[in-house]
């Protein structure tokens, strides 16, 4: 694997070996803590996850991870090669799941740079921006199941169904 140094941090390209979610070593928070084999089979050291706020990712073993030796006998991975092929465009990302190292892809989302929202490679389009949407049960159970246990805690009547405007702010999402 590669080595770097930089700004005083060493930097080394990793394979994920194995993982486990445990307790962070300077707090009660859990954390991801992925094995990785640094320089060679015998070389595998601890390094605690780091994903951008608002993902929960946890690599496959052979996925590449940067990792950072931030203090002696701690360090973090910063980002996954996942070994798939990238496929967007310019501004537009996607989300996905895979089942092993080099792919295939799984269920996604890609969200375009003209505002459409696909899931699926186009099986079912989600949302374009302005677009009015009306959620049923038959359209999304397990959403209703999550509303009317709100509803029901809150002493409301079930919710039969939630219509809005997509991206235009949460004043127009109405709850009959």
């Amino acid at each position: 694997m590669s080595r770097w140094k930089s700004h005083g941090y060493n930097m080394i390209l990793g394979r994920v070996t194995n993982r486990e979610v445990t307790e962070n070593r300077e707090s009660d928070r859990k954390v991801l803590l992925l094995q990785v084999e640094l320089t060679n089979e015998r070389d595998v050291q601890d390094a605690e996850l780091f994903c951008e706020a608002g993902s929960d990712t946890s690599p496959h073993d052979e996925d590449l991870v940067l990792v950072l030796s931030l203090a002696d006998a701690y360090q973090i991975a910063v980002g996954v090669d996942d070994g798939i092929e990238p496929e967007v465009d310019e501004g537009e990302k996607e989300i996905y799941s895979y089942s092993k190292h080099g792919g295939p892809k799984k269920a996604k989302t890609r969200w375009n740079s003209d505002g459409e929202v696909i899931h699926n490679d186009g099986d079912r389009l989600v949302a374009r921006e302005g677009d009015e949407i009306t959620i049923t049960p038959e359209t999304d159970p397990d959403f209703f199941v999550l509303m009317n246990g709100l509803a029901s805690l809150l002493g409301k009547d079930p919710i039969l169904s939630v219509t809005g405007k997509i991206n235009e702010g949460s004043e127009t999402v109405k709850v009959p």
